[in-house]
């Protein structure tokens, strides 16, 4: 779904102020514990300390969030001035909250003072395309990534972001064609990290009661051969149902048999199914699964879309009912 966001920015503050807030207060009992017998290093023990607080510190070292940024990690190698960090570090943190729109016009200082081409501002510019993505703000989000798929067309992540702009405002073609470019980048991968890149989110899609969230497999995934995963989401974002287009092995054998012409094509039977969890009383929890249908060869990815979205609609009304 959403993804892990590591969140390093301006630790190197955060970890100086608790060092020394640490090694101040050891410091004044630190003649306690020789007086009573157990001599301490207050430079050691406040290290120790410091370091068990980021081994288990969420808050200081990771967030998560369901389905939105495509990175919202500032690494070392971008090279952005302190000023810039700690404006990110606040535009970040209002992405986790989910306050979009002000997390675009934090980011959005910063471009200004970026050159474009670089490494930063690319970094810096999905990120507000990003904001705005779901801020509902797709106009941002175009003047920005087009002319940066122009001057990089190999930038997978870019183009990853545009796909999903036109498949939110309807631009199929335009989609499509994204898609086929994340496809052939991905196949004729430059770099390990694209290489080793499963899939990627293409888009959100609203519904009467929550969403439905889309994300496309480069390659087929897992046992059953899984090429698409669509969560249905009520309005906190938490997950309800997942859908999987998939093409297991075990259906083809079936499909052999009822048409060996097309299998000779090279054509295979894929089902959309659904998966879930149904919590009994007592805490036992259910693992339930739906098959909504079989297709002879890929269906497209359209009528897979609807398709979603009326088994997204049908099961948020029935859980809206069951609350009532």
């Amino acid at each position: 779904m959403e993804n892990l966001h590591l969140d390093f920015r301006a630790t190197p503050i955060r970890v100086a102020f608790f060092y020394a807030l640490l090694r101040a207060s050891l410091v004044e009992i630190a003649p306690l514990a020789v007086r009573l017998g157990k001599p301490m290093n207050p430079h050691r023990i406040a290290c120790l300390i410091l370091f068990l607080l980021c081994l288990g510190s969420p808050s200081l070292w990771a967030q998560t969030q369901t389905p939105a940024a495509a990175q919202t990690v500032a690494p070392a190698s971008v090279p952005l001035t302190i000023e810039q960090r700690y404006l990110y570090q606040e535009a970040n943190t209002y992405f986790i909250a989910r306050n979009f729109t002000a997390a675009l016009e934090t980011a959005r200082k910063i471009l200004p003072e970026l050159k474009q081409g670089t490494v930063e501002y690319a970094f810096i510019a999905r990120f507000a395309s990003d904001a705005s993505i779901n801020a509902g703000n797709y106009d941002f989000a175009l003047a920005t990534l087009r002319p940066m798929e122009a001057s990089d067309p190999g930038d997978w992540r870019t183009a990853g972001m545009l796909a999903r702009v036109y498949a939110e405002t309807g631009k199929r073609e335009l989609r499509d064609q994204e898609v086929a470019r994340i496809f052939d980048l991905h196949q004729h991968a430059k770099t390990q990290e694209l290489a080793n890149q499963q899939q990627f989110y293409l888009e959100r899609i609203s519904v009467a009661g929550g969403t439905v969230r889309v994300s496309i497999f480069l390659e087929p995934y897992g046992k059953f051969h899984t090429e698409m995963y669509a969560w249905v989401c009520d309005e906190a974002g938490h997950e309800l149902l997942r859908i999987a287009l998939e093409n297991s092995d075990i259906d083809q054998k079936f499909f052999a048999k009822e048409h060996p012409d097309q299998v000779k094509q090279g054509i295979r039977r894929y089902s959309l199914d659904g998966y879930e969890e149904v919590r009994m009383a007592g805490g036992i929890v259910n693992n339930n699964h739906i098959t909504y249908g079989f297709y002879d060869g890929k269906p497209s990815y359209d009528l897979l879309r609807a398709r979603m979205i009326e088994i997204g609609t049908s099961k948020l009304k029935s859980v809206s009912a069951a609350t009532k």
